[in-house]
C-alpha cells in the first residue's frame, strides 16, 4: 500500500473497498499482459467488466469459463476439471473464485496444467471479508498458505500483495453496517442516510487508504487485510 490506487475510489455503498483493491490489482496486472494475448478467465462473465472499469476483453483474447450457464460464458465447466488441453493458455485469471470451491488446490492443479510454460497466473482471494455464498463460501487462507501451496505445485516468481490493511477492513465493515441500516430502515431517516452515507463513505475510504499507506510497516495494523492479489508463473 505505498502507491496510489490505479482505479479512482468509488463512493457507492453497494461497492466495497475490497472490490476497489481487486480492481486496482487487475488493472495493473492485466495491463502488463501483451496486447492480444489469450487469457482464460475462470468464473468470469462474458460481455461484462471485472468490477468497475476493468475490461480485459478490450486488450486480450478472453475465454470465459464458468459453472453457471446464465453467467454468459464460452466454456461451461467446473474449474476443478478443466476440459482444456495442457499448455493451452499463456495466462489464467482466477479472481474471487477460490473461496467458492471446496478444494482450491484441485483448481490450482488444473490451472498449472493448462498454463503454457512461462505462463502467468493472476489470483485474487478475500481474507477479512464477509461470507458471500455463490452458491457457497468455503474458506479464507493466509498468504503463507498460498505461498507454500503454489510452490508445491511448481509455480515460481510468486508475489503476494495485501489488498488493504486495517483501515480498509474497518471501512468495509462500516460500509456493510451502513448499507444494512438503509435496507432495513423506513421513513425519513433512511432517506437522509441515502443522501449522506455515500458522502461519508467516500471520506472514510480516502482516510482508510491513506492510513493503510502510512501504516504499511506497522506490526499490528499490517497484520490485517481484506484479501490478497497473487501473481505467479509456470516455469518456462
Amino acid at each position: 500500500m505505498t502507491e496510489p490506487l490505479a482505479v479512482p475510489l468509488d463512493s457507492e455503498l453497494s461497492y466495497s473497498l475490497r472490490r476497489q483493491h481487486v480492481d486496482d490489482f487487475l488493472a495493473r496486472q492485466l495491463g502488463c499482459l501483451s496486447p492480444g494475448s489469450r487469457l482464460l478467465d475462470l468464473g468470469g462473465v462474458k460481455h461484462s467488466t471485472r468490477g468497475r472499469g476493468v475490461r480485459p476483453g478490450e486488450r486480450l483474447q478472453v475465454t470465459v469459463l464458468n459453472l453457471v450457464p446464465d453467467k454468459g460464458l464460452d466454456v461451461l465447466a467446473d474449474a476443478g476439471r478443466l476440459p482444456l488441453a495442457a499448455g493451452s493458455y499463456p495466462a489464467v485469471l482466477c479472481s474471487e473464485v477460490l473461496e467458492h470451491v471446496p478444494d482450491p488446490l484441485a483448481v490450482l492443479q488444473q490451472i498449472q496444467r493448462v498454463l503454457q510454460p512461462g505462463g502467468t497466473l493472476l489470483i485474487t482471494v478475500p481474507f477479512l471479508f464477509r461470507q458471500h455464498a455463490d452458491p457457497a463460501d468455503y474458506g479464507r487462507y493466509t498468504e503463507w498458505y498460498w505461498q507454500e501451496n503454489l510452490q508445491r505445485l511448481g509455480f515460481v516468481d510468486i508475489a503476494i500483495e495485501k489488498q488493504g490493511l486495517f483501515g480498509s477492513v474497518l471501512a468495509d465493515m462500516l460500509r456493510h453496517w451502513w448499507q444494512q441500516r438503509i435496507i432495513e430502515g423506513t421513513g425519513a431517516l433512511p432517506r437522509v442516510q441515502r443522501w449522506l452515507l455515500p458522502r461519508l463513505m467516500a471520506s472514510a475510504r480516502r482516510r482508510a487508504v491513506r492510513f493503510d499507506r502510512q501504516q504499511a510497516q506497522h506490526p499490528a495494523w499490517s497484520s490485517y487485510t481484506t484479501g490478497f492479489g497473487i501473481l505467479a508463473h509456470k516455469p518456462a
